[in-house]
């Protein structure tokens, strides 16, 4: 399982007259892998442990830390959460399903 810094989280503090305590929320997001990203990052799916107000754009910098080979393919790929396509300003949920979709080959015509 991988974390982001706690400095995006949600910080809530119990606050008593001579003690004060504050936490970061975390919350677990779902990625799958496809294609080449499947390739390179050897599986087909991991959770990870993020803090909340984590956006799609916040992933892609922790992944590559973890699967450098990523970042060429992460920076063209199409994001979708929960099976619909986003922005990577998208914020993401306790549970949300993360997918990039990486670009495919093909298409270009010759004569």
């Amino acid at each position: 399982m991988g974390g982001m810094g706690s400095s995006r989280g949600a910080m809530n503090c119990l606050s008593h007259p001579k003690i004060r305590i504050c936490y970061t929320l975390h919350m677990k997001i779902h990625i799958r892998y496809f294609a080449s990203l499947r390739e390179i990052t050897g599986q087909n799916e991991e959770l990870l442990m993020v803090d909340e107000r984590t956006s799609v754009a916040d992933i892609r910098p922790l992944l590559v830390t973890r699967y450098p080979r990523l970042q060429p393919i992460l920076e063209r790929s199409l994001c979708a959460v929960n099976r619909g396509y986003v922005s990577a300003e998208t914020v993401l949920h306790e549970g949300d399903e993360l997918v990039f979709i990486p670009p495919m080959g093909g298409g270009n015509l010759q004569e």
